[in-house]
């Protein structure tokens, strides 16, 4: 939706008052500078704040961010999470790192320093930590296959792509100093958890928080509940 506006009115001169768009969970797509006045494009866009992909993509949105602050009201209704007191802890544990994952190089770092970890574990348990990470589908065996089926060449591959994207966002290297602070933060909860069920705590939030059609057993999808019942609760930003 931003691409397709910003062709509309760049190249084809479509005029902003003839053009509305609203979407939900938007991930940024550009950088500072790249766009002019990117905050005047006429979009909107209805954000959960559990959400990582929004912070995703590049740095800048096209249009204006509207942050639902998101509420355990919400999650209870709407992300169908397990309640019992393991699952909660572990949630609990993991919870600063995705609040310091606040845009997409933060989150290069963080996977980054995932990553990391995963080089001394043995292959199969390297690709299972992998797939927790995965929507649908098996991209981590897919990637295996690219590395020749060699988890050693796998993690430098995602490495090596994490470091390019880095640099393409912010045009610079990534700060060694702090990835190795991430790698010491993740491996503080991994101490805690086990990095089994670190990789099992860590995505629940995220995934459950970037839903438009309910579970069974919801009342409702985690985007459903926003704009049916905290349409009141967004917060209009700029980024």
């Amino acid at each position: 939706m931003q691409v397709y506006t910003l062709h509309k009115l760049r190249e084809d001169h479509v005029l902003p008052c003839h053009l509305l768009g609203c979407g939900f969970a938007s991930p940024k797509v550009t950088v500072p500078g790249a766009v002019e006045a990117p905050e005047d494009f006429p979009l909107y866009h209805i954000i959960s704040s559990d959400d990582l992909v929004p912070r995703t993509g590049a740095l800048v949105t096209l249009g204006q961010r509207l942050i639902f602050p998101s509420t355990q009201r919400q999650r209870d209704a709407s992300y169908g999470l397990a309640n019992d007191d393991q699952s909660v802890r572990n949630r609990a544990a993991v919870q600063p790192i995705l609040d310091a994952m606040t845009d997409m190089p933060h989150v290069i770092l963080y996977m980054s320093a995932l990553v990391m970890l995963l080089r001394d574990l043995p292959a199969e348990e390297a690709f299972d930590i992998l797939s927790r990470f995965e929507h649908s589908g098996s991209p981590a065996r897919k990637l295996a296959e690219v590395a020749d089926n060699r988890i050693d060449s796998l993690l430098s591959f995602l490495l090596r792509r994490g470091a390019v994207a880095y640099q393409s966002i912010t045009g610079q290297e990534p700060d060694r100093q702090e990835l190795a602070a991430c790698v010491s933060q993740i491996s503080l909860v991994v101490s805690e958890l086990g990095l089994s069920g670190f990789a099992s705590a860590f995505p629940q939030l995220p995934l459950a928080a970037h839903t438009i059609t309910k579970k069974p057993g919801r009342s409702n999808s985690a985007y459903g509940y926003i704009a049916q019942c905290g349409w009141e609760l967004l917060i209009p930003t700029h980024s």
